[in-house]
């Protein structure tokens, strides 16, 4: 689905809605890493949780299989 969405979008005419999320599996978390990496959308969170799960997407670390650092 993110690779149909993403070619329609300019980088940086994103906004990603994190506020209501509660948890992000290894899967996901690849995701939202890809999908910072190619648009750098805006961001928005709620909690000190969903800061964490912001602050996780956004790293540039190689290693997309790490959970929680």
């Amino acid at each position: 689905m993110w690779g149909d969405l993403a070619t329609t979008l300019d980088k940086g005419s994103a906004t990603l809605d994190l506020r209501d999320v509660t948890y992000v599996d290894v899967h996901g978390m690849q995701v939202l890493r890809q999908i910072c990496r190619e648009k750098n959308p805006a961001i928005l969170t709620a909690s000190p949780l969903t800061e964490s799960f912001a602050e996780q997407a956004q790293r540039t670390s190689t290693n997309d299989n790490q959970e929680n650092d």
